[in-house]
């Protein structure tokens, strides 16, 4: 019998690509994990164009609070890219679809995918967390994601293998160890790995280098975590400033973020299968430190044992406000003259970093909540640094006392990256600006390199120590002392002013930053080798208490040594903005301090070198 036209077409062996077509379109019927995978029902906060499947950078971030769903998006994007199966609500969604599918069974350019997950820890992360949501719980009555034609496992490896030759690698790295080898991830190139939890820095740099290698496919990396490590963590500065305000804490807009990176923050609330009753029982049920990042997915410096008042401290960070950005330029300074001229520079825009002139981390800007007024007494009280990349914040607050028995916050300065006596010229010059008003650094370790710098200002704090005696008299000693003596009364005094200002309703503070860390701030009882409990204050892990002690400081003087601050009589040097800079009378006086050269509209600061190098020059 003749064969039938087509009938050899028809019986040609099929290749690997249709035969993994063929065998979805089969499970489908039957594989209720498919279907599960399939039909899944997205929330707009992760499908809504700008989200979480929608951005088409190569590198994202999702992070939030405990069953936000953080981990389940992680996961079905990994599933994605190992089977070529895209969900039904994903399909012209998905931003690396055209990608995904060119190299997926059936497409243009078929090859075997690898993706990768990156645990913990094999003996509980994986099995606790992210085996049933793959492979499904069936004593909780639960589904997995994985189609069961993928689910081929190699237990000794780590490993499922897919019917086209794909594979998706389990990798344990736990971010405990000090030191992590991270030549155990090189080798296999990767077309997406997703990083389940907070993670080494490490390892998410030798993922990068695994997407490099190929020239077709999504050759993404995707990180989902809970901020539960808080502000000092890598992922802080790496992926929440990438896409969001630290000041603020909200989205930038899409051009002033990272082009590379994205991140967002989701929480319960983005849930939909949890109801508001349900969240509500979860935040009583939590302590109270727990639930921004537990529950909403917020970084949070609210510490377990705060010290000070942490629902007045929660009203005001509500009425926290950025200030305005400004820069001081010095003028005329002669370090041994005791001369500190300056002159405030507002940005305009309030945004310090717009388009990179203004780097925050590297020069010192201001917030400034209000111009000094012709008469009124202010404080300017600092914690000093060391002033390198790995320290504590260099920080410093300036305050208008003028009522005695209340003082509020004029002006704020934070920043790593400038060395004490640097920073203890500027704040000579700031407190110059207002007034001459009383300089009160702090005179501990590093505050001795502040203090040498500002010695000649003509208002820096005194005070008189009855431990060192020279003669049988007392000493007159710079600058205030934080030791175990005075940071007790210190911190009590400040306890005491927020709670009288909690009462009254008036927040006496501005910066966010200085609110924030006040949560985070403890008071621990522990117990010395003699058994003997004692208490200990400080911030909580991950968290930073420079302006606290800044703000503490100012506190204990204003309201316990009135009698040190003075009426301000204001130079003729009014405030002016850069846009209006070439206004600026610049023959009034010979300029040779550190910011003593900007230029309207570019090159607004010198180099740090240039920065460091003249005030050596000055200071000799």
């Amino acid at each position: 019998m003749p064969k039938q036209q087509g009938a050899m077409k028809a019986n040609r062996p099929l290749s690997i690509g249709e035969l993994a077509n063929d065998l979805a379109r089969n499970i489908q019927k039957k594989d209720p994990r498919y279907d599960f995978f399939y039909n899944y029902p997205f929330p707009p906060v992760a499908v809504a164009p700008g989200n979480f499947f929608t951005d088409g950078r190569k590198t994202k971030a999702l992070f939030g609070g405990n069953r936000s769903r953080k981990t389940t998006y992680g996961l079905i994007e990994a599933v994605m890219v190992f089977t070529g199966i895209i969900p039904k609500e994903l399909k012209g969604v998905y931003a690396h679809e055209k990608e995904l599918l060119d190299i997926s069974p059936g497409g243009a350019h078929h090859r075997p995918r690898h993706v990768r997950i990156i645990v913990m820890d094999y003996g509980k992360h994986w099995n606790t967390v992210i085996r049933p949501m793959l492979l499904g719980n069936p004593e909780k009555n639960e589904i997995g994601l994985l189609p069961e034609g993928w689910s081929k496992w190699d237990k000794e490896n780590h490993i499922f293998e897919g019917p086209d030759g794909s594979f998706l690698d389990l990798f344990s790295s736990d971010p405990a160890q000090v030191n992590i080898d991270t030549r155990n991830l090189r080798g296999a190139s990767m077309d997406h790995t997703m990083i389940d939890e907070i993670n080494t820095e490490s390892t998410y740099g030798e993922s990068l280098v695994r997407g490099t290698q190929l020239n077709d496919g999504p050759r993404t990396v995707t990180q989902v975590y809970c901020p539960q490590e808080g502000y000092d963590c890598w992922h802080y500065e790496t992926f929440y400033k990438a896409c969001y305000d630290a000041i603020t804490k909200k989205r930038l807009p899409i051009g002033k973020q990272n082009k590379a990176i994205f991140s967002q923050q989701i929480s319960m609330k983005d849930n939909p299968s949890i109801s508001a009753e349900q969240i509500e029982m979860i935040v009583q049920s939590l302590r109270q430190w727990e639930v921004a990042y537990r529950v909403f997915g917020e970084y949070s410096y609210r510490g377990e044992n705060p010290y000070f008042q942490i629902e007045t401290l929660i009203k005001w960070e509500d009425q926290a406000t950025v200030g305005r950005c400004c820069v001081v330029e010095e003028e005329g300074v002669d370090v041994e003259r005791g001369k500190f001229g300056g002159v405030m520079k507002f940005i305009p825009g309030g945004q310090a970093a717009e388009n990179g002139k203004y780097d925050e981390t590297k020069f010192p800007v201001w917030r400034v909540w209000k111009e000094p007024e012709e008469g009124h007494r202010y404080l300017l009280s600092a914690d000093v640094a060391a002033g390198n990349e790995r320290s504590d914040y260099q920080s410093a607050k300036l305050f208008d006392a003028t009522t005695k028995g209340e003082f509020d916050e004029v002006a704020s300065l934070r920043i790593k990256m400038l060395k004490p006596g640097d920073f203890g010229q500027q704040c000579a010059c700031m407190a110059t600006i207002y007034g001459k008003c009383l300089l009160v650094p702090e005179s501990n370790n590093t505050g001795e390199a502040f203090i040498d710098r500002a010695r000649n200002y003509a208002n820096l704090y005194t005070r008189i120590s009855g431990t060192e005696k020279q003669d049988n008299k007392e000493t007159t000693k710079y600058g205030f002392s934080t030791d175990v003596k005075t940071k007790g009364p210190m911190l009590e005094t400040l306890y005491k002013h927020i709670e009288n200002c909690g009462k009254v309703g008036e927040p006496f503070l501005r910066d966010r930053h200085t609110i924030m860390e006040l949560q985070g701030y403890e008071e621990r009882i522990k117990r010395n080798k003699e058994n003997v409990p004692i208490r200990e204050w400080g911030a909580r892990a991950g968290s930073h208490d420079d302006t606290v002690m800044a703000t503490a400081i100012g506190c204990r003087v204003i309201l316990t040594e009135y009698y040190k601050l003075s009426a301000c009589k204001l130079s003729t040097d009014k405030p002016v903005s850069l846009v209006d800079e070439h206004k600026f009378d610049k023959k009034k006086s010979q300029r040779t301090g550190a910011f003593s050269k900007l230029k309207p509209q570019k090159n607004f600061f010198k180099t740090q070198a240039n920065f460091n190098r003249t005030h050596r020059n000055a200071s000799r």
